[in-house]
């Protein structure tokens, strides 16, 4: 739990969405802790957590701590938090995706693949959800985007192309949904990362990740992809797609 305080203290408001998820485990197994809770306490209220000493609650807390408690509630550095050594090896290990073929292959592959860049991610607060990601697989999935742009960064560019003809695999050889969504929604963040577009083959792949967000039903991401094509060559195909 203090680890998951850094997390939170390191995020901010941007933690929120976590916090139902997070309390539903945290009362199915009764933990209690005090920090946490005040820090979810100061999130709620839609405070910065750097305004902490203005809360008598959380002055009452650091208070009691440096009375004798310091590993629990002493200061929280907020400083830039040096980044981790990215296991390159065994990433390449987690995204091959030569041989699978059952929706079980591929659901598996995408586990494996979630927890791995959240282990290996070298941004120190992802890579402290490692843990309980292992057995709370929801939260490697809903950190899934976040663990790969910060692996991508580390990778040479040799890589990264490896990468990417996993994703292009991955996309075309299944249709899973809960697989193809996912890819889907990671392209979508990285076309708005200061990364750019995931570099799929054929302008980014825009009619590939077109064609399946239109199969899994995804309209919105469809439509998008769409206009992209149209933008790069007008026909009247395109056109009569995009008014139906």
């Amino acid at each position: 739990m203090d680890t998951l305080s850094s997390l939170v203290f390191q995020l901010g408001k941007k933690y929120q969405i976590f916090i139902p998820m997070v309390n539903k485990v945290m009362l199915k197994h009764r933990i209690n802790h005090q920090r946490y809770d005040i820090l979810i306490c100061r999130i709620v209220k839609g405070y910065t957590l750097a305004e902490e000493e203005e809360d008598p609650l959380i002055f009452q807390h650091r208070h009691r701590s440096n009375q004798g408690d310091a590993l629990v509630s002493g200061p929280v550095e907020a400083g830039p938090m040096k980044k981790l050594h990215v296991s390159t090896t065994a990433l390449q290990k987690a995204w091959g995706a030569a041989r699978k073929v059952s929706k079980d292959d591929w659901l598996e592959w995408l586990r494996r693949l979630s927890v791995v860049l959240l282990k290996e991610s070298s941004s120190p607060a992802l890579r402290s959800c490692w843990s309980l990601a292992q057995t709370y697989i929801p939260l490697a999935r809903d950190l899934f985007n976040a663990a790969f742009l910060s692996c991508w960064s580390e990778l040479s560019e040799d890589q990264q192309d490896e990468l990417i003809r996993s994703i292009e695999l991955a996309l075309t050889s299944q249709d899973i949904a809960e697989v193809t969504q996912t890819l889907l929604n990671l392209a979508e963040f990285m076309e708005h990362s200061d990364k750019g577009p995931l570099p799929l083959r054929d302008d980014n792949g825009i009619v590939l990740l077109g064609e399946r967000a239109a199969k899994c039903r995804a309209y919105a991401k469809a439509l998008h992809y769409k206009e992209l094509e149209f933008q790069k060559g007008p026909s009247p195909l395109i056109l009569e797609a995009l008014i139906r």
